[in-house]
C-alpha cells in the first residue's frame, strides 16, 4: 500500500468514528427504533460528498444490469463501474443476493459474503446465519426442516431504486423497493412482504463493497414490512401498481410520499 493511500485510508476510518459517534446520538435523541436486516445495525459510513443530488436520475438500470464478472456464489455480478450507475447496478443485485436464502447453498453464500461485504455488524450478522442454517441442515431433523424451503428477494417486483447520496469511486448511498417471498413445503405456498431497505457502499478494491444493509436513517423513508390494505402481493400484481407503489414511499418525517423514487427500466405498472 502507498503512503497516500494508507493516509486516505486512515482518514476515512477517522470519519468512520465520527459518523458512528454523530448517528448514535441522533438515534438516541429522536428515539428511533431501526430497522435492521438481521441485525445489522448502526455500521457508520463516511458522509458521501453527495456529487449525485437527492434522487438523481442516473442513466437507465435495469435489475439484474452491470458488472463484469460472476461473484463467489456463481450467480450475482461483481466488477462494476465506480459510478454512481454502478453504485445502483451494485446495490440492486447485492440486495437480492445477500437476502436470499437456500437459492445458493451455505457455502456459496459464505464465500460471497466475503468477497463483497466489508467487516462490520451486517457481515457479522451474515455470516452467523448462514452458520446457523448449516448447522441446522446438519442435523438429523435439518432435510425435514429445509425441505422446500426458500426465500427469494425480487426487486423487479418493487421496482424502483432511489440514489440518496453518491460519491464516484468512493461511497454511494441507494434505496431499493423490494418484494419478499418465503416459500414453504413440497407443494409451495408463498408469501410475500415488500418494502424498503438502504444498501450503503464503498468504493473498496476496484468494486462496491456493501458496509451497511438496513434502513436506519431518520426521516428518509418509513420501511414498510406488512402489506397495503386492499392489494395482495402476487405475480399477477406484480410489479406494484404505480398507487401501490407511492403508498410504501412515505417520508417517516413529513408523512407524504418520499420524492426521487425511480423505476428501473422494463418495469411496467398498471
Amino acid at each position: 500500500m502507498s503512503e497516500k493511500a494508507a493516509t486516505r485510508k486512515g482518514r476515512n476510518w477517522l470519519i468512520i468514528g465520527i459518523a458512528a459517534g454523530v448517528v448514535i446520538l441522533l438515534l438516541a435523541a429522536l428515539m428511533v427504533i431501526d430497522y435492521a436486516t438481521k441485525s445489522g445495525r448502526n455500521e457508520a459510513t463516511p458522509p458521501p460528498a453527495t456529487t449525485a443530488p437527492t434522487g438523481q436520475e442516473v442513466a437507465g438500470i435495469a435489475v439484474g444490469s452491470g458488472g463484469t464478472k460472476t461473484g463467489a456464489d456463481g450467480v450475482t455480478k461483481i466488477g462494476y463501474a465506480g459510478t454512481c450507475d454502478g453504485a445502483v447496478q451494485a446495490a440492486t443485485n447485492y440486495k437480492k443476493a445477500l437476502t436470499d436464502v437456500f437459492v445458493v447453498s451455505d457455502e456459496k453464500k459464505v464465500a460471497f459474503i466475503n468477497e463483497v461485504v466489508l467487516p462490520g455488524p451486517t457481515k457479522d450478522a451474515l455470516l452467523d446465519d448462514a452458520k446457523r442454517r448449516t448447522e441446522v441442515m446438519n442435523s438429523p431433523q435439518g432435510p425435514e426442516v429445509s425441505k422446500g424451503y426458500k426465500e427469494t428477494t425480487n426487486v423487479e417486483w418493487g421496482g424502483s431504486y432511489k440514489l440518496t447520496d453518491c460519491a464516484a469511486e468512493r461511497t454511494a448511498v441507494v434505496q431499493v423497493l423490494y418484494c419478499h417471498v418465503s416459500t414453504i413445503g413440497e407443494e409451495p405456498k408463498s408469501f410475500t412482504t415488500c418494502g424498503t431497505d438502504i444498501v450503503r457502499l464503498v468504493w473498496s478494491n476496484g468494486d462496491w463493497k456493501v458496509v451497511s444493509l438496513h434502513n436506519d436513517i431518520p426521516g428518509v423513508v418509513l420501511n414498510v414490512t406488512s402489506n397495503i390494505p386492499g392489494w395482495e402481493p402476487s405475480p399477477e400484481t406484480l410489479p406494484m401498481p404505480a398507487a401501490i407503489r407511492d403508498a410504501y414511499l412515505i417520508n417517516s418525517v413529513t408523512g407524504t410520499k418520499d420524492e426521487g423514487w425511480v423505476d428501473y427500466v422494463g418495469i411496467t405498472r398498471k
